[in-house]
């Protein structure tokens, strides 16, 4: 390039081109710059070295969002002093963590973070401790975290131990179930059987049970019915109150201790009706009752001495028993004697063996028979004459006649 014109030339220099100028310094590798290059090369090579540099160090497209500024760096210096303010602010945080857990920083501010549920335990003081010190809660979290790989160790040892004992037991199933035995005492003959059988039936058992007695509920519901103060009531047959009856539960609280309450009750009634039997009222002939029939099968009649009544007290006046006298209709007799007091102690009856009798075997028969008794003091007798049918005679005749002398 040659210059038309010059500020220098006013002041005696001549123009000269730039290109007739020559750089006589030193290579200078880092810009590509020779010695011997025109100082138009060398104005050209700083220009665009300059340039890069402008570029490259452009903020424009740096992100400072993470650094949360009030106000965006226009520059270079502003950007700088930006990121030393961050670093010192840093700096200032990083003292009071270690100052907080124990290290050497300087702050005064003690740095506490919250427990969760499953850490918060209750101090010696019996207070709930909900937040700690860092450096505490550290402690705690390594402490949980070791007791935790105690128990995984355990936990793992114990699997271990497990898989080897179920590998033995399945070594040695046999390959066919056997069902369990048991002997039952109660609901099944007392022989080995197997258990499935005995459960079924002590559960059919239990609800035979259960429908025979109701509800449990209903059960204890019905010890709630006894007498109002019974408790408190005399005895009508003794002296006291019911309660002070040996065994009597004050409190009824279950069906056993009703049951036991009610024997007791129902025991006091009989004493008092005993009582009321031998001492209330005079008995005489008319409370003895006597009625008899007869029945009459293989060379056998039996007689029936059901609805006769003889009171406490009364025995017969013969040990041996009453004459009973058996008539046929030839006039044939058969006396013997029977004990109406020991057939009332059993099933009524009376049986009397006519085999070897003079007595007809086709004939009825008349049957008259007294009955004697006394109490030591009165003594009663009463007679009852009665027919019994022989099938095997030729009238028809009914099969019984009773009859009753009261």
């Amino acid at each position: 390039m040659i210059p038309v014109s010059s500020s220098n030339h006013k002041q005696g220099c001549s123009p000269v081109s730039s290109n007739c100028v020559i750089w006589q310094g030193p290579d200078l590798p880092i810009i590509g710059l020779c010695n011997g290059d025109t100082v138009s090369d060398v104005i050209a090579k700083l220009a665009a070295e300059l340039t890069d540099i402008s570029e490259s160090t452009s903020i424009a497209g740096v992100d400072l969002t993470c650094l949360s500024l009030n106000s965006s760096p226009s520059n270079q210096e502003e950007l700088f002093q930006a990121i030393v303010d961050e670093l010192c602010s840093l700096g200032g945080r990083c003292d009071t963590l270690e100052g907080g857990s124990g290290g050497s920083g300087s702050s005064n501010t003690e740095v506490t973070a919250s427990l969760p549920l499953c850490l918060q335990y209750t101090n010696s003081e019996n207070d709930l401790v909900t937040v700690l010190p860092v450096d505490q809660y550290a402690e705690l979290v390594a402490a949980k975290v070791c007791e935790l790989v105690s128990d995984i160790e355990t936990l793992e040892t114990q699997i271990v131990d497990h898989e080897s004992r179920i590998t033995t037991l399945e070594n040695n199933t046999v390959s066919e179930y056997t069902t369990p035995q048991v002997t039952p005492n109660c609901v099944l003959p007392a022989i080995p059987t197997d258990i499935d059988v005995v459960v079924d039936e002590l559960e059919e058992q239990f609800c035979i049970l259960k429908s025979a007695l109701g509800e449990s509920t209903d059960l204890v519901a019905s010890t709630t019915y006894q007498c109002d103060i019974l408790s408190s009531d005399g005895q009508l047959g003794g002296s006291g109150t019911m309660s002070s009856l040996e065994g009597w539960n004050t409190q009824v609280s279950n069906v056993a201790e009703s049951l036991q309450n009610m024997w007791l009750t129902i025991c006091d009634m009989r004493a008092a009706i005993k009582d009321i039997k031998t001492n209330c009222c005079t008995i005489d002939c008319n409370d003895v009752i006597f009625t008899a029939f007869g029945s009459y099968a293989s060379n056998t009649i039996t007689l029936n001495f059901g609805g006769s009544s003889i009171p406490t007290g009364f025995t017969e006046c013969n040990s041996a028993g009453n004459i009973v006298t058996i008539t046929d209709a030839a006039a044939n007799t058969y006396t013997t004697t029977v004990s109406v007091i020991d057939a009332l102690a059993g099933n009524d009856t009376e049986t009397i063996d006519i085999s070897g009798s003079a007595l007809s075997e086709v004939s009825n028969y008349t049957v008259t028979m007294t009955l004697c008794t006394n109490d030591g003091s009165i003594t009663c007798e009463k007679t009852l004459s009665f027919e019994v049918v022989n099938d095997a005679s030729s009238c028809g005749i009914p099969s019984a006649v009773t009859a009753s002398i009261a």
